[in-house]
């Protein structure tokens, strides 16, 4: 029998979870990891899911002999969680300790809340912030030119030797005025700067052009990172490893378990590299050399 797995936020609070040593209810919005099976009953295309919490899930994988889950993002409906969610489940299938995972998604149902009040509170106080940026100005021209009324009215009272001190004073004014003219010079070296970054990022965008990449087990970066690195440098990321893959990005740890991926890319003889290779590749602007950076090539 086929099986998937697919992941989602428990609509209501009826199902129960299948874990043995568990079989407490899943409460509504919790994160929720289910086995998907074609459904028993009738001819049709119907599944039946057995719903686990995210805690209970992998816990069960531990003892399960079959139908295990090989790739985390194998999971349908991993990319539509949040980012702590997301995390979550990958620290749970590469085995690190985390918080209890049950009821998650009431918590990020908060955390939802708080931060669109927060943007509503941000949007008032930016508002309110503007109009005062507004008032400033017209309150500091008032004050220069009471100043310069001031200036004037004692001018007019001061001696011939005052007003030889004020000319001394406008001819200073003008040297303050030369260090003004300085910063459009540094303005454009940083513009020149900024243009120099943009010709790199046009040139890391063709180091992996028109190559196929899978990847498999944890990188030193998230998964969704790499990916984004990945097609950002031109490339397409396979969530299967297929004849069109010319390189797998895995890890040590990943390659020593001998998952059915790292076993299929040794057939057909596709390298398998570590992430500095993908990073060596970016900077370099195109494919790296794998010999330095293969694994199991010891």
């Amino acid at each position: 029998t086929t099986m998937s797995f697919k992941c989602e936020y428990a609509a209501t609070g009826r199902s129960t979870c299948k874990d043995t040593k568990c079989k407490k209810t899943i409460e509504k919005d919790a994160l929720r990891i289910g086995k998907v099976t074609k459904s028993p009953f009738g001819d049709g295309d119907g599944e039946m899911v057995q719903w686990y919490h995210a805690e209970c899930f992998f816990e069960a994988q531990k003892r399960a002999r079959t139908a295990k889950l090989e790739d985390v993002e194998d999971i349908d409906g991993l990319k539509k969680l949040t980012a702590d969610d997301k995390q979550l489940v990958r620290d749970l299938f590469a085995g690190k300790a985390v918080k209890s995972a049950k009821g998650s998604k009431k918590a990020t149902s908060r955390k939802r809340k708080a931060a669109s009040s927060s943007d509503e509170d941000s949007e008032d106080g930016s508002s309110s912030s503007e109009e005062e940026k507004a008032k400033k100005p017209a309150k500091k021209k008032a004050k220069t030119t009471r100043k310069k009324v001031t200036k004037a009215s004692s001018s007019d009272s001061d001696s011939d030797s005052d007003s030889d001190s004020s000319e001394e004073e406008k001819k200073k004014k003008p040297a303050k005025k030369g260090k003004t003219t300085r910063k459009p010079t540094k303005k454009v070296e940083s513009s020149s700067g900024s243009e120099d970054e943009e010709d790199e990022k046009e040139g890391s965008g063709k180091a992996l052009k028109s190559i196929t990449i899978a990847i498999s087990g944890t990188l030193e970066k998230p998964r969704g990172e790499v990916t984004s690195m990945i097609e950002k440098a031109g490339g397409k990321v396979a969530s299967t490893l297929t004849k069109a893959c010319k390189y797998l990005v895995s890890n040590e740890a990943d390659y020593n378990s001998g998952n059915a991926k790292i076993e299929k890319a040794k057939k057909q003889d596709v390298p398998i590299v570590t992430f500095e290779w993908l990073t060596a590749t970016l900077k370099l602007g195109k494919p790296a050399p794998t010999k330095k950076y293969l694994l199991g090539s010891d």
